[in-house]
């Protein structure tokens, strides 16, 4: 789970030292990873955080706090939900409880 920070470490960053993929937009943003694979992703004002969409999920955490996703997801997830998210680095989540899109 701490793979997102740790890529944000690597990877080749901006004078603010945000490090972005895709159709971004930020705005007063510092020392963030924002990545989007199909929709655009907005950020305004904000610092230190991992920010990744894609087809399966939106993830913002702070980049101290990376690691919690995977506690979340244990328990937060529905048992009977089947796995449907296949980014490496995010955890298999399944439908959002009152999700009314079907």
């Amino acid at each position: 789970m701490g793979s997102w920070s740790a890529l944000w470490e690597v990877q080749q960053r901006d004078g603010d030292g945000n490090s972005q993929r895709g159709d971004v937009y930020l705005d007063g943003v510092s020392n963030s990873l924002v990545r989007a694979e199909r929709r655009i992703v907005a950020a305004i004002g904000v610092r230190d955080l991992i920010i990744v969409e894609t087809q399966d999920a939106v993830l913002v955490a702070h980049k101290d706090h990376v690691q919690r996703v995977k506690q979340w997801s244990s328990t937060s997830r529905p048992r009977s939900a089947p796995s449907t998210c296949t980014t490496p680095g995010l955890p298999a989540v399944g439908p959002l409880r009152g999700d009314r899109r079907g």
